[in-house]
Order: structure tokens, then sequence, then C-alpha cells
């Protein structure tokens, strides 16, 4: 049997990443001016501040950069690339964003009934988390359909485990969506 092809992190990927971060981080400030450091001073939104807030521009500029380098060469074949979960969690991420985009987009022009002229921008950052909302249950399905698929077949390369990364981070947003309301009650500087 053949080894498979695992591809060393090299400087090349170093760059890449760092230029993905970069673009993250400029997208993060422009959406959120105002809000980006210190988080907000107030008990109980430094959770949200972290993991739903400003920082998951960066994930979500991460996750594109980790679907580019996982087609850069030397890869796997199509069919093995597709069912490893950092790499579904990346597509999940993308595909929740941009879905989100166009339910925000449709909701609006629903909303304005066509009309141009009540068409407003509300903000940068609320539209961000309003697109961004979705995707950790994206991720959890798409990882759900993959695990009782029984195709879940992660591979123990730096870029796999990157993007498994990303998808606990979305995961965890979701579980604090869930529990930080009640976790900011007892733990005030949370």
């Amino acid at each position: 049997m053949a080894a498979p092809n695992r591809r060393r992190f090299t400087i090349t990927d170093a760059m890449i990443l760092v230029a993905g971060a970069a673009v993250g981080l400029s997208g993060m400030r422009a959406l959120y001016a105002g809000w980006l450091w210190p988080p907000p001073a107030y008990p109980g939104h430094f959770g949200d501040w972290a993991l739903v807030g400003p920082p998951t521009c960066v994930v979500a500029a991460l996750a594109v950069t980790i679907l580019l380098l996982n087609v850069r060469r030397p890869r796997p074949r199509w069919r093995r690339l597709v069912i490893r979960p950092g790499v579904i969690a990346c597509a999940a991420t993308v595909a929740g964003i941009l879905l989100g985009w166009g339910h925000s987009l449709l909701f609006k022009t629903l909303v304005a009934g066509g009309r141009s002229q009540s068409f407003t921008w509300v903000g940068g950052g609320f539209e961000w988390s309003a697109a961004a909302r979705d995707v950790p249950e994206f991720v959890m399905g798409a990882w759900l359909a993959l695990w009782l698929s029984g195709r879940w077949s992660p591979d123990p390369t730096w870029i796999d485990r990157t993007g498994r990364v990303v998808g606990v981070f979305w995961i965890a947003g979701f579980a604090w969506r869930l529990t930080g309301p009640i976790v900011t009650q007892f733990v005030l500087w949370l």
C-alpha cells in the first residue's frame, strides 16, 4: 500500500495563512470599528465578544484560506479530500456565511418591498453577525452527516487539524449562545 500524500507545513503555507488572517483582521476592523478592543466592559459580554463577535471574521477568513490550502498540491484525491472533517468544517463555514448573507439580503428586499429608497444599511457588525449566526448549525450538521454515514476520516496532518479547530470554534460559539446567559448569572466576570 502506497503512503498517503501528506503535505508538510512550508513557509508558503505560513505566508498564505498570515495573508488570510490579515484579510480577516481588516474585515473585523472595518465591520466592528467601535467595538474591537477592549471587549465590552459590562458583565456577561466577554463570551459574546470572543465567540460570536468580531473574532468570527478572522475565523471565517481562515476557513476560506484553509480551503484554498487544501486544493494545493500535493493533496489526496478529491474523494478522500471531501471526507476530511477539517475540509467539511471550512466548507460548511463558507456555505453558512454565504447563505446567511443571502438570507439577510432576501429579508431586506422583502421588507423593503423592492423599493430601493427604504433599503437601508444597518451596520457592518450587525450584518456580519446575522450572516454568521447559523454557521455553527451548518458545521454540526455536516459533521453529523459525515459521522452517521461512516465517512468520518480525520487525517493527522496540520491542515486537517486546523480545519477541525475552525469547526470547534463555531461549535463553542453555539454552546456559548445556549449556555452563556445561564453561566453569566453565576460568573459575573465572563
